[in-house]
């Protein structure tokens, strides 16, 4: 059974794979797009809703908050940091550390 909230474990791995790619350049849409097809369950609904906000010209903070709670509410408020300070990747790589 799935849960309908992302684990502390999958935010490290999500927020890890999401900092090398933004590290490395590759545009946040590739990146959700790659993780929604390689996700699953309620993981894979979750991230279609942020994606497709993030498809439509929404921040990734508004595509997370779209995804109701199943993102812990400190991990949308650091992306909410990251995105106005320009420092998305860098937020990840910590939130992946903690």
């Amino acid at each position: 059974m799935f849960s309908a909230r992302l684990s502390t474990n999958e935010a490290a791995r999500l927020c890890h794979r999401w900092h090398l790619s933004l590290s490395a350049g590759v545009d946040l849409r590739r990146t959700l797009s790659r993780e929604t097809e390689q996700s699953r369950g309620t993981q894979k609904d979750r991230l279609n809703i942020v994606r497709a906000a993030v498809d439509r010209g929404e921040t990734l903070t508004d595509g997370l908050a779209a995804a109701g709670s199943y993102f812990p509410p400190l991990f949308r408020k650091l992306t909410e940091v990251g995105e106005r300070t320009g420092h998305t990747a860098e937020i990840f790589g910590r939130l992946a550390e903690h």
